[in-house]
């Protein structure tokens, strides 16, 4: 066997001694970058406290918690529209699209008339005041313009009632308040064509019959004049929407009809991520696989 070269042995060790001064730069590098974080972090919870005062004092001081929310839906028997940053968006811009709903203005009118309604038998949910940056930035974004559109109202419930997040945190007494809402009902399912909606045992096994209509599974704002039309000729005791922005607009349109409609959204999916260990909904596609 020949000896080693002493010139190879000699750059290899000056490579790796190179490595060796890389990887400690790196982790001083990481060091600065994470203190830069947290510092941008606090700079960007200060800016958002006035805003948040706002929030909360136009929302959060009126809002009932999630299981409020729901206790009170099924005792006065109202009808549910809720908003999340994708509707506030929406609402606030009309050039804004999201994933499954082209904006317009014609949307944006609709959603801020259903922020803006007069009618009792309706509750409007709104996010609680969250402190986290998703939440922050979102409100940010658009809090110019929803400031204005926000009104003061003396109840707001909590839109987060139908997100994995409050089954998690009110376990089964959620889940009772949500079926004491249709128990024993004729219920009607309204959802976009192919949805992946499915009326889990867990939180369905107690309605007295289940009927659908279906609706456009994208963009469906523009199918709301032909699916209404659809429920007003038909006999409906309680009707179950999860059609996005759609829907909210569509559950406080019922609601002025005289109908009760809950915009539930993701809710069996929900209870499938919370109880289950289930993805996010927003993960799953938006029509089931053939």
């Amino acid at each position: 066997m020949e000896p080693p070269n002493e010139q190879l042995l000699y750059l290899l060790d000056l490579q790796v001694k190179k490595l060796e001064d890389l990887k400690k730069h790196m982790g001083n590098l990481s060091g600065l970058l994470e203190d830069q974080s947290k510092k941008i972090e606090q700079i960007r919870y200060s800016a958002a406290i006035p805003m948040q005062g706002d929030y909360f004092e136009k929302v959060g001081a009126q809002q009932l918690s999630s299981w409020e929310t729901i206790q009170t839906i099924a005792e006065r028997r109202m009808s549910f529209a809720r908003f999340g940053d994708g509707e506030l968006g929406l609402a606030a811009d009309p050039n804004r699209n999201i994933r499954f709903q082209r904006g317009s203005m014609d949307l944006a009118r609709a959603l801020r008339g259903v922020l803006n309604s007069k009618n009792e038998s309706l509750l409007v949910g709104m996010p609680g005041v969250v402190v986290d940056v998703f939440w922050m930035t979102s409100l940010a974004r658009y809090w110019g313009v929803l400031s204005s559109v926000i009104p003061a109202r003396s109840l707001w419930g909590d839109s987060t009632c139908t997100r994995a997040s409050a089954f998690k945190r009110d376990g089964s007494a959620l889940v009772d308040a949500w079926r004491a809402c249709w128990d024993s009902r004729h219920v009607t399912v309204v959802t976009g064509r192919g949805s992946r909606f499915e009326p889990i045992g867990e939180l369905f096994s107690n309605v007295k019959d289940i009927s659908y209509v279906e609706a456009e599974p994208k963009h469906a704002f523009g199918d709301l004049d032909r699916v209404q039309e659809t429920i007003n000729a038909q006999e409906n005791d309680l009707i179950l929407i999860a059609l996005g922005p759609a829907g909210t607009v569509l559950a406080s349109n019922l609601a002025d009809a005289g109908m009760q409609a809950l915009d539930i959204g993701h809710l069996p999916n929900s209870y499938v991520e919370a109880f289950e260990g289930g993805p996010r909904p927003e993960s799953l596609p938006f029509e089931r696989k053939k």
